[in-house]
């Protein structure tokens, strides 16, 4: 994999052009967040070593990114991309460009590349993974930072203007049921559905297939699949629009019920006291530990036949939401499945486009 990696660097410009670009982000981004944390480190000195929940001073543990998080070695589902790609080492020789570092130059490529990495390691990873868990410690399960709670109020008491992009979709979600947010939660994902749909128009011809096993992001179970599911459903077009696809050995096409989060909350709890908002349909689902992609494309031309649908109808994307690892052997079966999959689907596009024209 790491060959092939280094190989498509050489050979694809837009592939060179991505990876340059997401290197550069992960460097600059680094940089700041230890910049943000030596400054947050002072402020807890002054305090006397603790977080004081009353100062607004913490909203910063907020601005710090997870960009170390994504490099760190020591998690299966991170290390086989991260060392496949050589993600770390070229962020390190970006942080620490040789010609900069009198230290480095005149040192041997691999011997310059590995004492970078291991200082980036060093200097920035290991301070930032520490920082991310004692935020996790103070925040507790399933408790925000507190200027995100504030900005919430602020909006239900319309003293605040809604921004779209202020939460990302699984931060909304865990205010659904709070007792006096859940009004602000539900007018923040209606704002950012609008933004995406109007102002970007993506995802118009896009499907999920969602596994609505928990994510763990710094210590927290996220409901990010259910989340971006639900998103994805909210954004897609008829016949695909509240629709998502379960991740299973027998995934199933299913529509999800109700038209808001509070109208959801309310519906279901007079009819099933097991669930409580929008998500927890998705929860419902059948989930195992692995889905048929060949059944999932077999759904959607099934959907396409019975409703007749025109070539510029049908899904264009299929994102799978899971929290599983998939391992390295597994990849072989992937591609190998996805050439019939292709040939299947270009064909049954292909029919389309000869009944249009037998019927002009």
């Amino acid at each position: 994999m790491a060959k092939k990696a280094i190989e498509r660097y050489k050979r694809d410009p837009d592939y060179k052009l991505l990876y340059d670009q997401v290197t550069d982000v992960y460097a600059e981004s680094l940089k700041s967040d230890l910049e943000k944390l030596k400054q947050q480190n002072l402020k807890r000195e002054y305090h006397g070593g603790y977080f004081d929940d009353n100062d607004d001073d913490d909203e910063n543990c907020e601005k710090i990114s997870d960009a170390a998080d994504s490099c760190v070695f020591n998690r299966h589902y991170t290390w086989v991309p991260i060392r496949a790609t050589f993600l770390c080492e070229n962020i390190a020789r970006k942080v620490f460009p040789q010609e900069s570092y009198p230290e480095y130059q005149g040192a041997k490529e691999a011997d310059y590349t590995r004492r970078v990495t291991d200082r980036l390691r060093k200097e920035f990873l290991n301070p930032l993974e520490k920082y991310y868990s004692s935020i996790s410690t103070h925040m507790g399960f399933g408790r925000m930072p507190l200027n995100v709670e504030k900005y919430l109020e602020e909006v239900k008491a319309d003293k605040s203007k809604i921004v779209a992009n202020a939460l990302l979709p699984h931060e909304v979600l865990r205010y659904v049921n709070h007792s006096n947010l859940r009004q602000a939660a539900e007018l923040q994902w209606k704002a950012m559905v609008e933004d995406i749909y109007l102002k970007q128009g993506k995802f118009k011809n896009c499907l999920a297939v969602c596994d609505p096993g928990k994510t763990w992001i710094r210590g927290l179970q996220e409901d990010v699949s259910s989340a971006l599911g639900i998103l994805i459903a909210e954004l897609s077009e008829e016949p695909w629009k509240g629709k998502v696809i379960s991740f299973s050995k027998s995934p199933e096409l299913h529509r999800i019920q109700g038209n808001d989060f509070r109208y959801k909350c309310e519906f279901v709890k007079r009819m099933d006291s097991n669930s409580a908002c929008k998500c927890d349909f998705v929860k419902r689902m059948d989930s195992n530990s692995s889905t048929d992609i060949k059944k999932v494309f077999d759904l959607i031309l099934e959907v396409a036949v019975n409703e007749n649908l025109e070539p510029e109808w049908m899904i264009k994307k299929v994102f799978v939401f899971s929290h599983q690892v998939f391992k390295k052997e597994d990849y072989p079966m992937v591609t190998a499945a996805r050439r019939p999959i292709i040939r299947q689907y270009k064909g049954s596009l292909q029919r389309k486009d000869m009944e249009m024209l037998c019927h002009n």
